[in-house]
């Protein structure tokens, strides 16, 4: 047979969640998993056509991280779309979900159209953002008004 069915798994960097102070809580069966650094001249060309400096990138990308960890780090509600999933965050806690078409059938994995992990919903009670804390890039959410 074609074997059990991978389930895609997110991991942050041991650095990041030291430097940041964030909970992010690793899958204890995940085996090792192998790396790669990121290739940032491929990435000037695969989306911007190579018009994109490397040392621009490497500066866009240090920036971003170091924003998404302090806002992390500062408790606030994190809720950011990546495509393939969402990374939220509450209270020093972070959270990778991804979205539904990336999940097995048949899993019990949460996907990123579960909404934050951190947030208790009641009923009859919306939820939203901490005004000021959402990093969200999706238009139109509570997250992003």
């Amino acid at each position: 047979g074609a074997g059990p069915a991978r389930r895609p798994v997110a991991v942050v960097s041991e650095h990041f969640v030291s430097t940041y102070d964030v909970k992010f809580r690793r899958p204890p069966e995940l085996p090792e998993a192998r790396t790669q650094e990121v290739n940032y001249t491929m990435l000037s060309y695969q989306y911007a056509g190579g018009r994109v400096a490397k040392e621009v990138l490497v500066a866009a990308v240090k920036r971003m991280v170091s924003h998404i960890g302090d806002a992390l780090s500062k408790g606030g509600d994190v809720d950011i779309d990546f495509g393939v999933g969402r990374l939220f965050g509450r209270e020093r806690q972070a959270a990778f979900l991804f979205e539904p078409s990336f999940i097995p059938p048949g899993s019990d994995l949460r996907s990123s159209h579960d909404g934050n992990p951190f947030v208790k919903a009641r009923k009859g009670v919306a939820t939203a953002s901490r005004p000021g804390t959402s990093m969200s890039s999706r238009p139109g959410t509570a997250a992003s008004a």
